[in-house]
């Protein structure tokens, strides 16, 4: 990555509070980047297109210091505002995290872990136990590499390529927290290895990209042995003087060809129940998207939504995605399966609906599900009064009241075309 300069890092005096382990002054150099493999069954990708920095606490920084404790510091966090480079709801296709190494002689590892969450939300409550994140964006990004050795007073960049990108909701707001676990031979499992933990910038100049809305106040870490991704506001601790614009080091990339991404992504739901592409909602099951050998199955694909078959109790669930959807004329196209265990179940206690912004554009409730009633059916919609090269967010929900029995509603492969393309695949 082109901010990666190889600067001489200098490690100033550490945190206020904190215990220091070494000498006062650390002479810090970075090592080369870590050539890491996602985990969880998520392909590393280099993304090929022109990225957009959203936010960087790294490039031009005069000085680095380890975060130095006696406390668990391997969860380390703060609430970022990005960047407007990516447009108003950016697509994070990359980010880079930055590990260094505490003690004072060389140390082999078998592997290094670096793990990332990205949330949508975060409060900065001074007093009392409160939770400081909330709403995780996307999945947590693992990442591990090794063996390697790591040297006395150096840090590594993990460059972390996303497949698939994550989407971020607004500019401000949002918050990032990283966490390192090492395999010394034993095995990586979950081990929290406190001799690995984030690097702070330290300086006059501000952020190059993004900032931080807690002031110089920026950091939160675990001061127990918590194990996971948010942080009570007890928590919170500062660098130093605001006038030094001081942060965790970290960098967020949005690829510019994703801001304007067009509806619809992800239309036969195969990213499966991660949110990438849909937010989803389910009272009964936490999402309506499915996958597995249940049946009926997708009409195409691993995964398919299923709404409904809550076994005679109520139920509600949605999908839906925000995006640009060109201008001209435009027929929105789908497939739906409406299942009943009953012939009559009550009219309306089961409903489908498709709306766009907020408007019905086309319903199913029992008295009208016949055509759809047998197997998965095309349905079609004129969307064309909505196609003004402008965002807009496309939503398909179903409820299912108690009375209704047994009755799912099976939805897959949502597309929008231009209408003079439907059949295109029909003729010579």
């Amino acid at each position: 990555m082109k901010f990666l300069l190889p600067f001489l890092l200098v490690l100033i005096a550490p945190l206020a509070g904190a215990t220091e382990r070494g000498a006062p002054q650390r002479v810090l150099t970075p090592g080369p980047p870590l050539v890491a493999q996602l985990v969880n069954g998520k392909s590393l990708q280099s993304v090929r297109d022109v990225q957009v920095p959203v936010f960087d606490s790294y490039t031009g920084t005069q000085n680095f210091r380890e975060i130095i404790s006696n406390s668990n510091m391997t969860y380390v966090g703060m609430p970022i505002d990005l960047g407007s480079a990516g447009g108003a709801n950016p697509i994070i296709s990359s980010i880079s995290v930055y590990c260094a190494f505490l003690p004072n002689n060389p140390t082999n590892y078998a592997g290094i872990r670096a793990r990332v969450q990205l949330l949508d939300n975060w409060s900065s409550a001074a007093t009392g136990n409160t939770p400081v994140f909330s709403s995780a964006v996307g999945y947590l990004i693992e990442a591990q590499t090794g063996p390697l050795t790591f040297q006395p007073n150096t840090f590594m960049p993990f460059n972390l390529p996303l497949d698939p990108p994550i989407p971020l909701s607004g500019l401000t707001s949002h918050g990032i927290v990283v966490n390192f676990q090492s395999d010394r031979g034993t095995g990586l499992g979950f081990r929290d290895d406190d001799a690995l933990t984030a690097i702070v910038r330290d300086g006059g100049t501000a952020l190059a990209v993004g900032s931080n809305p807690l002031d110089h106040k920026y950091g939160y870490f675990h001061d127990s042995s918590r194990t996971n991704f948010n942080f009570l506001s007890t928590e919170l601790f500062g660098f130093g003087p605001a006038t030094q614009n001081q942060a965790v080091v970290f960098q967020l990339f949005s690829v510019a060809s994703l801001v304007q991404a067009s509806l619809v992504q992800d239309g036969s739901f195969e990213a499966g129940v991660v949110p990438d592409y849909w937010t989803q909602t389910s009272t009964g099951y936490g999402t309506p998207v499915c996958g597995g050998a249940a049946c009926p199955g997708a009409r195409t694909g691993a995964y398919w939504v299923w709404f409904g078959g809550a076994n005679g109790n109520a139920e509600a669930g949605s999908v839906e995605q925000t995006g640009n959807i060109a201008s001209g004329p435009k027929t929105l196209n789908f497939y739906v399966w409406w299942e009943s265990s009953i012939s009559s179940p009550p009219d309306p206690a089961a409903t489908f609906k498709v709306k766009m912004d907020g408007t019905t554009i086309f319903s199913l409730t029992p008295a009208t599900a016949g055509p759809y009633s047998t197997a998965y059916t095309l349905a079609t919609v004129d969307i064309s009064a909505y196609a003004n090269d402008a965002a807009h967010t496309l939503r398909f929900e179903a409820s299912n009241a108690a009375s209704a029995g047994d009755t799912s509603v099976y939805l897959d492969d949502i597309s929008i075309v231009r209408p003079d393309k439907i059949f295109a695949n029909s003729f010579d």
